[in-house]
């Protein structure tokens, strides 16, 4: 569980943690591209807001599918 306080170093360890060779999840985003190490950071900043609101409400966000992004 993460820590109230949650740091884009954080996130940045667990994406060069992921194993790119796994499947894409429910979300068909491929594990490898978060292993980019130039889209990293990036994506970190992107992904801190919404994994701070998710802690602090203790609910999970809305799953990707019913997002516009595919």
């Amino acid at each position: 569980m993460f820590p109230n306080n949650i740091t884009i170093d954080e996130i940045v360890s667990v994406f060069q943690s992921l194993n790119a060779n796994k499947a894409f999840g429910p979300d068909g985003i491929p594990p490898g591209l978060f292993k980019i190490k130039s889209c990293q950071e990036m994506i970190a900043v992107f992904c801190l807001p919404l994994f701070q609101q998710s802690y602090a409400s203790k609910t999970e966000p809305i799953p990707v599918s019913y997002t516009h992004l595919r």
